[in-house]
């Protein structure tokens, strides 16, 4: 198989991707959201992206179903939130995990992390990551998390910047 690297980037022949061994995309909820998809939810302030996204990582991290879609198995999941204060995230999560069907909560405390921009000591800046900085200073925060849980990377499902 002739791969060519270039400046760290890879490429390859038509012919050869043909015959390379792909691994199939496993689901992760329902079939929309799958293993090395990248997603991306939009919408106006206060349509409800947080509250959807929460739904989703909670569904995604207890096994659970939500909106008709149905988590295959548990898994880690690590929710950025850079807008809500704690006590509302707490309150959204309180209901959520009640409101989510089939929901293994001790999955749940286990797989699901979250860093929230209102839970950091007031010198510590919160990871910008639009730009390169703040994405590597998240990047580390992901390989954290894959060290302490020693499994598969956490899903990033959301990606907003911050409110001014």
């Amino acid at each position: 198989m002739n791969t060519t690297q270039t400046n760290r980037l890879r490429v390859i022949s038509q012919a050869d991707l043909l015959e390379l061994n792909v691994p199939r995309r496993r689901p992760l909820l329902g079939s929309w959201l799958t293993e090395r998809h990248p997603s991306l939810i939009y919408a106006q302030t206060g349509r409800g992206k947080s509250l959807f996204v929460m739904s989703l990582a909670i569904a995604l991290a207890g096994g659970g179903k939500v909106y008709g879609w149905e988590a295959e198995e548990p898994r880690k999941v690590l929710y950025v939130d850079a807008e809500m204060d704690l006590a509302d995230i707490k309150d959204r999560d309180r209901f959520l995990v009640t409101a989510i069907e089939g929901v293994d909560e001790e999955a749940l405390g286990q797989n699901l992390t979250i860093l929230a921009r209102h839970h950091q000591e007031p010198t510590v800046e919160f990871p910008d990551i639009f730009d390169e900085v703040g994405e590597r200073r998240l990047l580390k925060v992901v390989e954290e998390c894959q060290r302490r849980f020693k499994s598969a990377p956490p899903r990033r499902l959301k990606r907003d910047p911050p409110r001014v």
